[in-house]
């Protein structure tokens, strides 16, 4: 079996591994690794949109001002995203009204 990236260069690859994700949480979103944890034992490991269980979730968080809003899969966070919630729900709401119409 084929050495990752951390195994083969530290050799304590789960603690660099923290401390990585630890200091892009907190550049990124200005949360800690610890937070994100406690934020995916919260949701029951599920995406907040769509509350399907997923391996990998992705924070959301507010373009506009930083905050965070929570986990979302890919498919959610990307919908949310291309439907331009940071400038306000109109799109949203229309995309909505949209998709009960038809």
């Amino acid at each position: 079996m084929q050495k990752d990236h951390w195994q083969s260069k530290y050799k304590y690859p789960e603690l660099q591994r923290n401390k990585h994700f630890n200091r892009y949480y907190l550049r990124h979103y200005g949360i800690t690794l610890d937070q994100v944890i406690a934020m995916k034992i919260k949701q029951d490991y599920k995406c907040a949109i769509c509350l399907k269980r997923k391996k990998k979730l992705h924070v959301d968080h507010n373009h506009k001002t930083g905050k965070v809003r929570g986990l979302l899969c890919f498919t959610c966070n990307t919908a949310i995203g291309k439907l331009q919630v940071d400038k306000g729900v109109q799109l949203l709401q229309r995309a909505i009204a949209y998709a009960i119409e038809v």
